[in-house]
């Protein structure tokens, strides 16, 4: 998904694990303090979240580390001048790409069914 230039990125670690590593590795790249902390902030899905204030380059490198660490988080975004945070779907699910290889086998599945339903 595309960066908004106006816009503050949040992590809501799901678990101890994904909250240390978090933690751990801001502190390293970004000189993380207290200040990045927000406990209980207001979404617009009606629910309050302890979130973790973190640059888009993060989320990023987050997103691309998920599969093999099994980071679990949810990601906001606040644009400028609202009074809310937003849920952000950057960690949904990509599309399987339509290649060559996909469709042969898709076009060798249909055929041998065809195959088994005539007598």
């Amino acid at each position: 998904m595309k960066k908004d230039a106006d816009s503050q990125y949040f992590l809501s670690p799901k678990d101890g694990a994904t909250n240390e590593n978090v933690m751990a590795d801001l502190a390293k790249t970004c000189g993380a303090t207290e200040d990045m902390i927000h406990l209980q902030r207001p979404c617009t899905d009606g629910k309050r979240y302890d979130v973790i204030e973190v640059p888009y380059a993060f989320i990023a490198k987050m997103e691309r580390n998920t599969r093999e660490y099994e980071f679990k988080f949810l990601v906001f975004r606040q644009r400028e001048g609202a009074s809310e945070m937003e849920p952000w779907p950057f960690t949904k699910p990509k599309k399987v790409r339509r290649t060559k290889k996909v469709l042969g086998a898709k076009k060798a599945l249909k055929n041998l069914q065809e195959r088994r339903a005539k007598p």
